[in-house]
């Protein structure tokens, strides 16, 4: 997001933590759910309440489930050929430069 100059417009971010205190690492996550650290579905549904405009960009099969939650879906790599397979709309992107 600091590459691309859009961090200062963002007004949430969402991720894992670790904990590093012990021998092993433990990785703490509010929004995990089965497969997912981060359940990036469920954060929409929670967060999106006001009939905002759900835009999603992603590249793998963990953006599947958010991108059937959003409104327009910019999608590169991995992603695409899993949307084509569920139909979902998206737009193909590289990076914000193009």
């Amino acid at each position: 997001l600091k590459r691309e100059n859009l961090l200062e417009k963002c007004s949430k971010i969402f991720g894992i933590d670790v904990d590093a205190t012990q021998e092993k690492l433990k990785v703490i996550s509010e929004w995990e759910s089965g497969n997912e650290l981060v359940a990036k579905s469920d954060v929409i549904k929670r967060e999106c309440q006001n009939n905002e405009k759900i835009i999603v960009i992603g590249d793998s099969l963990t953006d599947v489930n958010a991108s059937k939650c959003a409104d327009i879906v910019f999608a590169r790599d991995g992603l695409c050929n899993y949307l084509k397979e569920e139909n979902i709309e998206f737009i193909e992107w590289t990076d914000f430069n193009h």
